[in-house]
C-alpha cells in the first residue's frame, strides 16, 4: 500500500452530540503508511515527549476533552467520518 497524504485528506475531530469541540488539521504534505502510529499532543504536554516526525502538537488545545459523550474521530476535511473497517480509520486516543 502506498503512503497516504494526511495533510490534505484527514483531520482529527472531537465531538459531543455530533457537534465539533476541537479539530486538528495535519500539516500539508504529511505522508504515512497504513497502520502507522501517529500521536497528537496538546499544548500542555511535556515537550520532551514529542518524537517527530510521528508526533504532532495541537497548539490551540490545552487538553483533550474526556467523557462518555465525547467522540474522537478521524475525518475527511468536509467532516465526513471514516467508516469502521476503512484501512485508514484506526484511531486510538490515549489521554
Amino acid at each position: 500500500m502506498q503512503p497516504e497524504e494526511l495533510g490534505e485528506h484527514y483531520l482529527v475531530q472531537q465531538q459531543i452530540g455530533g457537534w465539533p469541540l476541537s479539530v486538528f488539521k495535519f500539516p500539508e504534505r504529511v505522508h504515512f503508511s497504513a497502520q502507522s502510529t501517529i500521536k497528537i499532543w496538546t499544548s500542555c504536554s511535556d515537550p520532551g515527549l514529542y518524537k517527530p516526525p510521528t508526533d504532532f502538537v495541537f497548539r490551540q488545545l490545552v487538553r483533550w476533552s474526556v467523557g462518555a459523550s465525547i467522540c474522537t474521530l478521524l475525518c475527511r476535511p468536509n467532516g465526513q467520518v471514516l467508516p469502521t473497517g476503512h484501512p485508514n480509520a484506526s484511531l486510538i486516543v490515549v489521554v
